[in-house]
């Protein structure tokens, strides 16, 4: 398998404890990879994260302005893989992940790669949150593809051949979430413009690569669907 650092970006101590249980998720992979978290402009929660991983995982602060694709790049200017993953603070890998999102880069055609990823509700689901709607809260949604070639595949679960960022650059700033402002979309413009220098090299997303996104009380509620359909928009436009 190509060598892989995994780049997972923190901003919250909401998200402590999730962020030390996806670190936790990525180290159980096998073959084991190079872990890289990122905290997005945090000092004291860069220290206590450092304070509690386990020997060997990078904890960074990030460069540049604040917001995730700015911590993306920190992640992609600290990693030295063939392969860059990336897994939401808040995620948890599934068993056999990372061979399953890696394993279609063995194909020098293959740009980059996603997988699946299955919603870990608080409490009970809301029974007016369709399927269709999952991307609302960062999951796989009905009429996704689960298999083979796609524009863009889904931030929380990808990974990339380091060459795209080495040729290309890396996330654009200014597009993607900010804090707790609900942007997107970061990810959907690399893989279009990775698509525009390659255009015989394809996108894949993989099903066996699972992640379970955790999905909190605060985003179950009408108003974040609203928020987050809103910011969706403002970022298509920023596209």
């Amino acid at each position: 398998m190509l060598d892989v650092d995994v780049v997972i970006c923190a901003f919250s101590w909401e998200r402590f404890d999730r962020t030390l249980a996806a670190v936790e998720s990525v180290l159980a992979q096998r073959p084991e990879p190079g872990v890289i978290v990122v905290v997005d402009h945090n000092p004291s929660l860069m220290r206590a994260l450092a304070e509690r991983v386990p020997t060997g995982v990078q904890v960074v602060p990030a460069s540049g302005a604040q917001g995730l694709g700015g911590a993306w790049n920190t992640g992609v200017d600290r990693s030295t893989a063939a392969v860059v993953a990336f897994l939401d603070d808040d995620a948890i890998a599934e068993p056999g992940w990372l061979a399953a999102l890696v394993g279609p880069l063995q194909d020098p055609q293959v740009l980059a790669t996603g997988g699946v990823a299955e919603p870990i509700w608080s409490g009970s689901r809301p029974k007016w949150l369709a399927d269709e709607w999952l991307w609302v809260v960062g999951c796989t949604y009905a009429g996704m593809p689960r298999t083979g070639a796609v524009r863009n595949v889904l931030g929380c679960n990808m990974a990339f051949r380091a060459s795209v960022f080495a040729e290309i650059g890396g996330f654009l700033p200014g597009i993607g979430r900010l804090g707790k402002r609900p942007l997107g979309g970061g990810e959907t413009e690399m893989c279009i413009r990775a698509s525009q220098r390659w255009p015989d090299r394809a996108v894949i997303v993989v099903d066996d690569a699972v992640v379970r996104h955790h999905v909190t009380y605060a985003r179950q509620t009408f108003g974040y669907f609203l928020r987050r359909c809103f910011f969706e928009g403002v970022s298509k436009a920023l596209l």
